[in-house]
C-alpha cells in the first residue's frame, strides 16, 4: 500500500506541474512585457510630463490582438496548409479515411468561423 500511495503522489505532483507550468510561464511572460511596455514607454512619457496610467496593460492587449490577428490570417493559414500537406501524404492515406481529413479540415477552416 505505501508504494500505491507514493506512486499516486507522485502522479498528482507531476499532473499539477504539468498545469501550473505553461500557466505561471504564460503570466511571466505577460508580466515581463507588461514591465516593459510601462518602463519604457511610460519613462518616455512621464519625462515629458505627460502621464498615462494603465499605458503597459492597454499596450500589452494590442500586442495579444496584433499576435492573434497575424495567427489567425497568415501563420495560422500557412501552417494549416503544411499540416494539410503531411496528412494527406499518401503514408498517412493508409491509416484514416480521405473523408475524415476532409472533415477535420473543414471543421478547422479559420474562414468558416469568420
Amino acid at each position: 500500500m505505501t508504494s500505491g500511495l507514493w506512486a499516486r503522489v507522485r502522479r498528482y505532483y507531476l499532473a499539477g506541474l504539468l498545469v501550473l507550468a505553461p500557466t505561471a510561464l504564460t503570466l511571466w511572460v505577460a508580466w515581463t512585457f507588461f514591465t516593459f511596455f510601462d518602463g519604457i514607454l511610460g519613462g518616455q512619457l512621464r519625462a515629458r510630463g505627460i502621464s498615462v496610467f494603465g499605458l503597459g496593460f492597454v499596450l500589452l492587449n494590442l500586442l495579444l490582438l496584433l499576435l492573434g490577428w497575424l495567427t489567425t490570417n497568415f501563420l495560422g493559414k500557412r501552417l494549416f496548409l503544411v499540416w494539410d500537406g503531411v496528412m494527406h501524404r499518401p503514408t498517412r492515406r493508409a491509416l484514416a479515411a480521405p473523408d475524415a481529413f476532409a472533415s477535420c479540415r473543414q471543421e478547422l477552416d479559420p474562414h468558416r468561423l469568420s
